[in-house]
C-alpha cells in the first residue's frame, strides 16, 4: 500500500519524516476492519506499510483519503578472473583503491559467513524473510520473519553468496572480486529457493534509509527481478511503488542503487526493479571466447530460451533483458567466484552483472566520496565500448573505469597522464 504525498521529502527532518509516516500508518491501520485484517511490513521512512486483509478490508481502505494506491505483493526472483581487467578495476587496485571504507549493501539471499573470501567483510547482518502466506511462517535462520545480527543472513541457497564475491571476493579461494576490501551489509530476503517477496525487500531499503551511514553504505545491489517484461519507467511499479520510492531516496542520499536486467531474453522491456528510473540498470557480455552456449528459460530447457552460437569478450549475452531504459553491460558469464560452502563457482547471468557495477561503484566513491550515484555511472560509460544486441538493434555502453584510474607506465597517455614514459 503506498500512502499519499505529504510527509516530506528526504530534506526533511528524518525524525520529523518518520513520525508523519508512523501518525498516517496507524490512522489507515486503525481504519481498516481488524477481524479481517493483519499488518505484515510497517516502514519506517517509506510511505507505505503491507498487509493482509479480505475484500472488505481492501474496499475500506481504499476509501480512506489518505491511502493513494493498494496492490498485491509481487514475487522477487534471483536472477572474476577475464571479467575485473575487461572492465578496468585493476586498474583501480594497481593506484591502491579497492573499496576501502565503502560498504555495499547485497540484497539477496544471504552470505556464507565461514567463506574465507567474505568473512572478514561482513558488516552487519539483516534478515527480512517471510517465506509463506502465513502472518509466522519466516524463512529467517531463526525460523522467524525478522533476524538481526551474527548469523541472521546465513546463507542457504548460495546465490547471495556468489553474488558478494563478485563484489569484494578477498581472493584466498576465489579470484579477488572488483572491490576486494569493501565492506558488505548482508540482508537476506530470498528463501531456500530463491524466491522472495517486495515487501521484505521494501523493509530492507527501509532499513537503509536510517542506517546507511552507520555502516558506510554508499551501494545497495539487488540481483533480483519480478521476471516481467516492463516497457515503461513511468509506468506501476517502476514509478509509485514503496519500492520505487525507495530507491528514489536512497538515490537522493548519495547512494547507488544496482540491479539486474533479468534474464528473460526480453528485448522490448527490463525487469523490476531494474525499470524504476532512479536504479541502475545492468545487463550482461560475455568476458571471453567460450564457444557456443545455449540457456534455458525459468521453467525449461528443452526448448532453449535462446542460443549464442559463437561468444568473444564484449558480445552481448541473448538472455539479457534490454530497452532503450537499459543503462550499462557489464561481465555475465562465465564468472568464477565465491560459493556456498567455501569453494568456488563458475556463475552467470544479469545477477553476475550488478555486482560487477556495484563493486565499481565501490571504487569510485573511495576516489572520492563527494561524488553521487550519477557521476559514478558517468564515470563508468565515460569511453566505455558500446556493444550491440543484434535482436533489437540498440547499443549499450559496458562499463569501463579505465579512464578514472589512469595508470601510468602502460604506454598510454590518457586521463590525467601529460606523458606515458614510466
Amino acid at each position: 500500500m503506498v500512502i499519499k504525498s505529504g510527509l516530506g521529502s528526504q530534506s526533511v527532518d528524518p525524525d520529523v519524516r518518520r513520525e508523519r509516516v508512523r501518525e498516517r500508518q496507524q490512522a489507515i491501520i486503525d481504519a481498516a476492519p481488524q477481524a479481517q485484517f493483519n499488518v505484515l511490513r510497517r516502514y519506517e521512512n517509506l510511505a507505505g506499510f503491507s498487509a493482509q486483509g479480505g475484500a472488505l478490508a481492501v474496499d475500506v481502505l481504499a476509501q480512506h483519503p489518505w491511502v493513494s494506491f493498494i496492490y498485491a505483493d509481487r514475487k522477487a526472483f534471483a536472477s572474476l578472473a577475464q571479467g575485473v581487467p575487461l572492465i578496468g578495476a585493476d586498474r583501480a587496485h594497481a593506484l591502491g583503491f579497492t573499496g576501502q571504507g565503502v560498504s555495499v549493501a547485497v540484497i539477496d539471499s544471504g552470505i556464507d559467513t565461514d567463506h574465507p573470501d567474505l568473512v572478514d567483510d561482513i558488516v552487519e547482518e539483516r534478515c527480512w524473510c517471510e517465506g509463506g502466506a502465513g502472518p509466522i511462517n519466516g524463512c529467517c535462520p531463526n525460523g522467524l520473519e525478522t533476524m538481526i545480527g551474527v548469523g541472521a543472513a546465513e546463507d542457504v541457497q548460495g546465490h547471495g553468496t556468489t553474488v558478494s564475491g563478485i563484489v569484494t571476493s578477498g581472493g584466498v579461494v576465489a579470484a579477488e572480486g572488483v572491490a576486494p576490501d569493501s565492506g558488505v551489509v548482508a540482508i537476506k530476503t530470498l528463501d531456500s529457493s530463491g524466491g522472495g517477496t517486495f515487501s521484505d525487500i521494501d523493509a530492507a531499503l527501509d532499513w537503509l534509509i536510517t542506517n546507511h551511514a552507520l555502516y558506510d553504505v554508499r551501494v545497495v545491489n539487488m540481483s533480483i527481478s519480478d521476471g516481467v517484461e516492463h516497457t515503461s519507467p513511468g509506468v506501476f511499479p517502476c514509478s509509485s511503488s514503496v519500492t520505487s520510492n525507495a530507491i528514489d531516496d536512497l538515490t537522493a542520499l548519495g547512494i547507488a542503487v544496482v540491479a539486474s536486467s533479468g534474464n528473460d531474453a526480453y528485448d522490448a522491456g527490463i525487469g523490476f526493479p531494474a525499470c524504476v528510473t532512479n536504479a541502475i540498470s545492468v545487463g550482461g557480455v560475455y568476458d571471453a571466447n567460450i564457444g557456443s552456449i545455449s540457456w534455458c528459460s525459468p521453467t525449461t530447457c528443452t526448448p532453449s530460451l535462446c542460443t549464442d552460437s559463437t561468444t568473444a569478450a564484449d558480445q552481448f549475452v541473448c538472455h539479457t533483458n534490454s530497452s532503450s531504459d537499459l543503462d550499462v553491460l557489464a561481465p555475465d558469464w562465465r564468472t568464477a567466484t565465491s560459493a556456498m560452502g567455501g569453494g568456488t563457482t563458475n556463475f552467470g547471468g544479469t545477477s553476475a552483472s550488478a555486482p560487477y557495477v556495484s563493486g565499481l561503484a565501490a571504487l569510485l566513491f573511495e576516489q572520492d566520496p563527494s561524488r553521487t550515484p550519477s557521476d559514478a555511472l558517468t564515470l563508468m560509460i565515460t569511453g566505455a565500448p558500446m556493444v550491440v544486441n543484434p535482436d533489437n538493434a540498440l547499443s549499450f555502453p559496458r562499463v569501463d573505469v579505465s579512464s578514472a584510474f589512469p595508470v601510468c607506465g602502460d604506454g598510454v597517455a590518457e586521463g590525467a597522464e601529460d606523458c606515458d614514459d614510466g
